[in-house]
């Protein structure tokens, strides 16, 4: 009985490691809704299965993980989507984006949870993931300094394209900084005067109270 037992659990371990590269495929890509991939944004990772077998695939969960640190960048449940023989399928997560525990890139793999099966039932059950991995550069919320030019001093403006920092302004002759922009003398005098005649007619379009 105990020489059964052992049989069987030998060939579900062979099964278990066999699957990697027997019977599926998958891989995510993913976009994020800023130029950065910024902590506690939303972003879109699509999932791709493909079932290379004669076989019907079932999928369970998907997950997009790192295991150099060991953190869960996607877990969804997607019981119920099937990948027929020779099919590939594409589908769409939506989720928000998660900060690494240290540094700003993850190096993740793609796995899904799975079943093959015949007409005779099931012939392998188990967790395929990809045999590459894709990097996910993350900005962290921490190390932002400005998500807008509010957040700088006037004379600074938001760099989104320097990692959302604070930087000086450095306006060229003939400019002046004004509300966090270099504006030149010509157009600002122009301004301010469109600011005072707005200014004069609220204050006559305003009826005097009486005390």
């Amino acid at each position: 009985m105990k020489k059964r037992q052992l049989v069987i659990s030998i060939i579900g371990i062979v099964m278990l490691l066999s699957i990697g590269t027997a019977w599926a495929l998958t891989d995510a890509t993913y976009v994020c809704s800023e130029s950065y991939c910024i902590e506690g944004t939303p972003i879109n990772f699509t999932i791709h299965i493909t079932n290379p077998t004669n076989k019907t695939l079932d999928t369970g969960r998907v997950e997009v993980y790192d295991p150099n640190f060991d953190t869960m960048i996607l877990s969804q449940e997607f019981a119920g989507v099937r990948v027929l023989p020779g099919e590939e399928k594409r589908f769409v997560v939506e989720s928000v984006v998660v900060a690494p525990p240290s540094g700003y890139t993850f190096q993740y793999v793609t796995c899904i949870y799975a079943i093959l099966s015949d007409k005779t039932g099931i012939t392998d059950a188990g967790r395929v993931c990809s045999d590459h991995t894709r990097s996910l550069t993350v900005l962290p919320l921490e190390k932002m300094e400005c998500q807008g030019n509010q957040d700088c001093e006037k004379s600074e403006f938001c760099n989104v394209k320097a990692s959302y920092r604070c930087q000086a302004l450095n306006c060229t002759s003939g400019h002046t900084v004004w509300n966090h922009a270099c504006m030149s003398y010509d157009v600002l005098l122009v301004v301010l005067a469109v600011l005072l005649v707005v200014a004069v007619l609220v204050y006559f379009a305003v009826p005097s109270r009486k005390m």
